[in-house]
């Protein structure tokens, strides 16, 4: 096997992990087997768009806890984590 070979493996391994994760969590979101299939190739998904699924359907299960469909706008979200606390 060339080096060229390894790396293309490699590559494709790490592709099938990213997909397999991505399907995991957009399944357990609640996404459908369609709505996966519409997506096209996960591992070709954007972080950004990956995060924007995720939200939308976390805002959609909060709407049906509430009992009722909450516009995005009326929607405040805090993105926790990024910064180090300090220590006291």
């Amino acid at each position: 096997m060339s080096e060229n070979e390894a790396v293309k493996t490699g590559e494709e391994k790490a592709k099938g992990l990213l997909r397999s994760g991505r399907l995991v969590f957009l399944t357990t979101a609640g996404y459908t087997e369609a709505d996966i299939l519409g997506l096209g190739d996960l591992a070709m998904l954007r972080s950004e768009r990956m995060t924007q699924l995720l939200h939308d359907k976390a805002v959609e299960a909060f709407g049906n806890a509430l009992g009722k469909t909450l516009p995005e706008e009326d929607l405040k979200v805090k993105i926790i984590g990024g910064k180090k606390r300090k220590k006291k």
